[in-house]
């Protein structure tokens, strides 16, 4: 959007024609409000008649004023059947290329060619017409007799201009860097118990529209570095299944992140900001298992553009290891406001860690036998977390104060 956040559309219509004089509504959007820049919003609507022309009109602003849009794109697809299987035929090519061998569905195909039981998606093949990767009746061959086939995304979707659903089901196995960077319209993304592993970087990286991402019958172990960077969209809950999170989402829009398989946080590079500029990031739950935190600035730079974040790390076990992470770290950035809720449960290897770590400054108080505490994690440079107790199984009433000084 335009970076005049007052002047972005509250409300809004589409309508289509086929002689441009008379126009069919298509869709009313009303009460927008609170946009960021470089956000993407994503809306969907069903027609049954493929118009020749399409228009929008922005009925009102946020301000009341002259609407100030950057760029605007639409694009059109058709829904595809989830019940239809795609079809593998070695013996044809995609309209436009070389390679023999394509994966078809209705009007949709994509170039690639078979290696083993896997069928690798060649370069550029979004250019193809493919718009709903939904894999969920899985792949058959020309006479429909079912194929145990898995499909690598290699850079074959890359770039692609129609994508809104990857739906791996139990077909994809594995995405490589940049495997399918830039899908602009990717709006739902669900990886199956038959995808395995990203590749070392940006595998879906700037895919801006992504509201859906849904990770949890992934048997992927690791999540690398810039996986999911510049998911300006993104909202709601996400819940991953990985051992090692790097830095994965910086510049993304997340309400809250549960990491309760993660074991290690970070990849070993020193100074990663895997959160770095997520203005949106409210919560955090870090697992029981996690053993080691192997990255510098670990909860560090988050905020976009100087602008302060509030995030809440809930920490679910014993204080981890520190191969290159410090604690003093946690909160660069003298405006954000970085809260630490320590397990009651785990109190007293908390307690020994705090004194080792520069907790400068602890208060507890047990209130009707509701754990919570008011202290300060202080760095080195004098920016300070907050740090208080949240209790699994609230403790038996007690009253009383203890303060500890460092």
């Amino acid at each position: 959007p335009s970076s005049d956040m007052a002047n972005m559309p509250a409300a809004f219509k589409v309508y289509g024609s086929d002689d441009g004089s008379s126009w069919s509504e298509l869709l009313s959007v009303a009460g927008e409000a609170d946009w960021f820049a470089r956000e993407c919003r994503y809306y969907t609507f069903r027609n049954e008649t493929a118009y020749s022309r399409y228009k929008l009109s922005v009925v009102s602003t946020v301000s009341g004023n002259a609407a100030k849009l950057g760029v605007y794109n639409y694009y059109f697809a058709k829904p595809a059947d989830p019940t239809t299987a795609w079809t593998w035929d070695p013996n044809s090519k995609a309209d436009g290329f070389s390679d023999n061998g394509k994966l078809w569905r209705g009007d949709q195909q994509l170039s690639a060619w078979k290696n083993g039981n896997r069928i690798q998606l060649r370069n550029n093949s979004s250019n193809v017409n493919a718009y709903d990767l939904d894999f969920s009746a899985g792949i058959v061959d020309v006479d429909g007799n079912p194929l145990s086939y898995t499909v690598y995304l290699e850079n074959g979707i890359k770039s692609g201009k129609y994508l809104t659903r990857i739906i791996g089901a139990a077909v994809i196995d594995a995405v490589p860097s940049w495997g399918a960077q830039y899908c602009w319209y990717l709006n739902e993304l669900s990886l199956g118990s038959a995808f395995t592993s990203f590749g070392e970087k940006q595998a879906f990286e700037n895919a801006y529209s992504l509201q859906t991402l849904d990770l949890t019958r992934s048997a992927a172990q690791i999540l690398p570095a810039g996986t999911f960077n510049n998911l300006y969209n993104l909202k709601g809950d996400i819940v991953l299944k990985v051992k090692t999170f790097a830095a994965s989402f910086a510049r993304s829009h997340i309400t809250s992140l549960v990491l309760n398989e993660v074991e290690t946080y970070g990849d070993g590079n020193s100074y990663f900001d895997p959160f770095g500029w997520c203005d949106c990031l409210t919560n955090v739950t870090l697992g029981a298992g996690l053993k080691d935190i192997n990255c510098g600035r670990a909860f560090g730079k988050v905020g976009k553009d100087g602008s302060p974040a509030y995030v809440d790390i809930w920490w679910k076990g014993v204080p981890p290891a520190f191969a290159k992470s410090q604690p003093e770290l946690f909160n660069e950035g003298a405006n954000n406001r970085i809260t630490h809720h320590l397990p009651w449960s785990q109190r007293e290897a908390w307690i020994d860690f705090a004194a080792n770590h520069g907790l400068t400054s602890f208060s507890l108080t047990l209130p009707e036998g509701l754990a919570s505490a008011d202290g300060v994690w202080e760095s080195n440079s004098g920016v300070k977390s907050i740090v208080k107790w949240w209790s699994e199984e609230p403790p038996k009433p007690k009253t009383g104060t203890l303060i500890f000084i460092y």
